[in-house]
C-alpha cells in the first residue's frame, strides 16, 4: 500500500460508512417542502390553485419521487412568498442553482428577491409582464399557459 494510503487508512476504510450516516441526518428537499407545507396548512388542492401546478406535481414532491425544475420552483417561490435565503436552501437540496449570467435565471432571482403583487390571483400576470419587458421568451413565463395573459392595450 503506497504511503498516501497509509496515512488515510482511517478515513478510507471508513468512507461509505460515514457518508452514509451523514446522509441520513441530512435535509432532502422533500423534508423541508413537507415541513413549509404542514407549517402552512397547505392542500394540494390549494397548491394547485396558487402555483398553477398541478396535484400531481405536488404528491411527487411530497413523496420526493420528483424535484422541481426551476420554472416551478420559482413559481412555488413566488406563490408562497419564499425568502431569497429559504429559496437558496431548497435549491441546494434539489441541486440547481441560479446562474447569474443566464437572463431567464437572473429574472427569477430578481423576481424571488423582489416581486411585490398587488392581487393574488393576478401574480403570474403580473410576473409575466415583467418577464415579457425584459424580452424572456414566453416558453419560461410562469403558470401553466405559455401565451400572454393579457390584452395587448392595457
Amino acid at each position: 500500500m503506497s504511503e498516501i494510503f497509509e496515512k488515510n487508512e482511517y478515513w478510507l476504510k471508513n468512507f461509505d460508512k460515514c457518508f452514509n450516516k451523514d446522509k441520513e441526518i441530512q435535509e432532502n428537499f422533500a423534508d423541508i417542502f413537507n415541513r413549509f407545507v404542514e407549517q402552512n396548512h397547505i392542500t394540494a388542492v390549494d397548491f394547485q390553485n396558487k402555483t398553477h401546478i398541478d396535484r400531481n406535481t405536488f404528491r411527487l414532491w411530497k413523496e420526493d419521487v420528483k424535484r422541481p425544475s426551476m420554472k416551478k420552483f420559482v413559481a412555488f417561490c413566488i406563490a408562497y412568498k419564499i425568502n431569497i435565503g429559504l429559496a437558496f436552501y431548497m435549491m441546494e437540496k434539489i441541486e440547481i442553482t441560479f446562474i447569474l449570467t443566464n437572463k431567464v435565471h437572473y429574472a427569477y432571482y430578481n423576481l424571488i428577491q423582489n416581486f411585490k403583487c398587488c392581487k393574488e390571483q393576478e401574480m403570474f400576470i403580473e410576473c409575466n409582464k415583467i418577464l415579457d419587458k425584459l424580452n424572456i421568451d414566453p416558453v419560461y413565463w410562469l403558470g401553466n399557459d405559455e401565451d400572454k395573459w393579457w390584452d395587448e392595450e392595457e
